[in-house]
């Protein structure tokens, strides 16, 4: 798990090829997380997670600041 602070979120997230890939976002109290695949093992972060596309974690992970080496392992065949 990564975590980082942008734009007054905190970002936690873990891109992983071969069990499916993570972000939560912390704003404000409210808490929004995202996956990739039912079933996926994720930190307790008490929110009801939202599934996306690898698309459109991708999209997440540019509009937040993911390092690029972990952008490219998105996409990544296992």
């Amino acid at each position: 798990m990564t975590q980082f602070r942008k734009f007054g979120k905190r970002i936690s997230y873990d891109v992983n090829p071969k069990n499916g890939h993570w972000m939560v976002v912390e704003s404000d109290g409210d808490i929004y997380m995202y996956i990739t695949k039912n079933g996926l093992e994720v930190p307790n972060f008490r929110a009801t997670p939202e599934y996306v596309n690898k698309k459109n974690f991708w999209d997440l992970g540019v509009h937040f600041g993911l390092p690029q080496k972990d952008l490219n392992r998105i996409f990544e065949k296992v």
